[in-house]
């Protein structure tokens, strides 16, 4: 059986595939994951944590979300940024300009 693909849509210049896993549904319920399926291409500031105690901010527009990812356009360039779900500690939404 031939696997069909939804097409990407075109979102700021860049394609952005709709989100289809299923976040709202177990074990996916309150995680980050859902939180972020649920907001995709809204402004976000995700805090991150590298290594034992560093941390990094990421501002940008949620782009993609994975099981095990997330996907960011940055805010002042055409570049994004993949982030591993699992060192995501903190996320601020910030209101669109």
């Amino acid at each position: 059986m031939e696997e069909t693909k939804t097409p990407p849509q075109v979102v700021g210049g860049m394609a952005s595939f709709p989100c289809t896993e299923p976040f709202d549904e177990a074990p996916y319920v309150g995680t980050f994951q859902q939180v972020l399926a649920m907001n995709q291409h809204r402004l976000v500031r995700i805090d991150c944590v590298i290594g034992s105690s560093g941390v990094v901010s990421h501002t940008g527009v949620v782009h993609e979300v994975g099981k095990q990812y997330v996907v960011i356009r940055m805010q002042d360039s055409e570049c994004c940024v993949v982030i591993d779900i699992f060192s995501v500690k903190v996320i601020t939404f910030l209101s669109q300009v």
